[in-house]
């Protein structure tokens, strides 16, 4: 750990902690395009009647689920 003193006083270095945020702001994209994947995945599995079930048709389905991961 690398510590800074001053006036008398020890602070630990503010790098690591900035080095964490920054690979958590990288990821939070990559966790949201494969939690779209797996969802998307999962609604293209569903029988009509379940799809009825939460208000979407069979064409709502796939065109869904045939969005790029990118896309919200």
């Amino acid at each position: 750990m690398t510590s800074i003193t001053l006036a008398g006083t020890s602070r630990r270095s503010p790098q690591p902690a900035r080095a964490a945020r920054l690979i958590k702001r990288a990821m939070e994209p990559v966790l949201v395009w494969r939690a779209r994947a797996r969802d998307r995945g999962e609604l293209a599995r569903l029988s009509d009647r379940m799809l009825c079930d939460i208000g979407m048709t069979r064409l709502d389905a796939e065109r869904e689920f045939r969005k790029p991961f990118w896309r919200g």
